[in-house]
C-alpha cells in the first residue's frame, strides 16, 4: 500500500523527474500484489485441492466477466500503461 501511495516520490527519488508516466504504472502494477496479500494467489489451489473445482471455475468466470467489462473503460480513461 505504501508503494502505491508513495509511487510519485519513489520514482522521483530513484529515477528523477524525467519519467512522468512511471508513477501511474508503478501504482497500477503494485495493486496486483495487494490481491496476493489477500490470498488471491492460493485460493484456486486450495479449492482445487479440496475437490471444489466448480467453485474455482465459477470464480474464474467472475474474474473474466469483471475484466471484460472493466478493461475497455479503464483503457479509455488511463490509456495503455507500460
Amino acid at each position: 500500500m505504501a508503494v502505491i501511495i508513495l509511487s510519485q516520490d519513489l520514482v522521483r527519488v530513484v529515477y528523477g523527474a524525467g519519467y512522468l508516466q512511471a508513477p501511474l504504472y508503478l501504482a497500477a502494477y503494485s495493486t496486483l500484489f495487494l490481491l496476493t496479500g489477500l490470498g488471491y494467489a492460493v485460493t484456486d489451489n486450495l479449492f482445487n485441492g479440496a475437490g471444489e473445482t466448480k467453485l474455482t471455475f465459477k470464480t474464474s468466470i467472475v474474474y473474466l466477466s469483471v475484466f471484460v467489462a472493466a478493461a475497455p473503460a479503464l483503457t479509455w480513461v488511463y490509456g495503455v500503461l507500460g
